[in-house]
């Protein structure tokens, strides 16, 4: 039944009346903007590249997986502080390679 209405919730939350279009609250304010990609795409790109470093030292056996989580929990936190802090330079050395648009 929690699911049944959970799922009744999200529907009427998503209805589009008219022209006008929903959009969820933020639910973080937005000067953890920065913070929140980082955190997210550094999560993202360490599990995977930990999980292809893993198979590729050990290969798929009964402790990859363990290899694999315990990898990525070590390299998160790393990956996380490297684009926290290094982000914005990147951000400014790509600035300064393309062009506006139009």
């Amino acid at each position: 039944m929690d699911a049944a209405l959970a799922l009744a919730f999200h529907r009427q939350m998503l209805q589009i009346k008219g022209n006008t279009t929903f959009r969820m609250p933020a639910m973080i304010p937005a000067r953890y903007a920065r913070a929140v990609f980082s955190l997210i795409m550094s999560g993202l790109m360490s599990c995977i590249v930990t999980g292809i470093a893993t198979v590729k030292a050990i290969g798929f056996g009964p402790s990859t997986f363990g290899d694999w989580l315990a990898s990525w929990a070590f390299c998160w936190p790393i990956a996380f502080t490297v684009i926290l802090l290094f982000g914005p330079t990147v951000q400014r050395m790509v600035n300064r390679m393309v062009r506006p648009q139009d």
